[in-house]
C-alpha cells in the first residue's frame, strides 16, 4: 500500500472520542508520501492509561509499523531495505508475522483529512 497523506485542521477544535474530549490545535501538513517517515499527528493511549480506562492524548509521532525485533533506529533503517511494512494489508494484519506481535499493544488513531492509496 503506497500512499500519500495530508491533514488540514483550519482552527483549534475539540473532538469527542467515546466520553473523552480532546483539543486539537490548528494544523496544516500538505500531502506527503508514506515513505517520508515523518512525524505525524496521532491520538494515542498515554502509558498511564489502559484498555479499560484509556488516557487518550493527541501528539506527533513517528508513524510506522515497526517489527518487534527492531531494537534501534539503525536496525529500523536496515529492515526497510529488506521489506516495507507500508504494504501490510488489514485483511491479514492479525496473521502477519511482522504485525501480529505489536498490533494489540502499540496502536494509535492516525489523523488525516486526505489520504490516497
Amino acid at each position: 500500500m503506497c500512499y500519500v497523506i495530508g491533514i488540514k485542521i483550519p482552527k483549534k477544535q475539540t473532538i469527542k472520542i467515546g466520553d473523552k474530549l480532546l483539543d486539537l490545535d490548528a494544523l496544516d501538513i500538505p500531502v506527503q508520501s508514506g515513505f517520508a517517515y515523518d512525524q505525524w499527528p496521532v491520538i494515542y493511549n498515554d502509558p498511564s492509561g489502559n484498555v479499560t480506562q484509556p488516557n487518550l492524548r493527541p501528539g506527533l509521532m513517528h508513524w510506522e509499523l515497526i517489527p518487534n525485533w527492531v531494537g534501534n533506529e539503525k536496525e529500523l533503517i536496515e529492515s526497510r531495505k529488506k521489506y516495507t511494512t507500508l504494504n501490510i494489508k488489514s485483511e491479514t494484519l492479525l496473521t502477519n508475522k511482522v504485525a501480529a506481535a505489536t498490533i494489540y499493544t502499540n496502536r494509535c488513531l492516525v489523523l488525516a483529512s486526505h489520504f490516497f492509496e
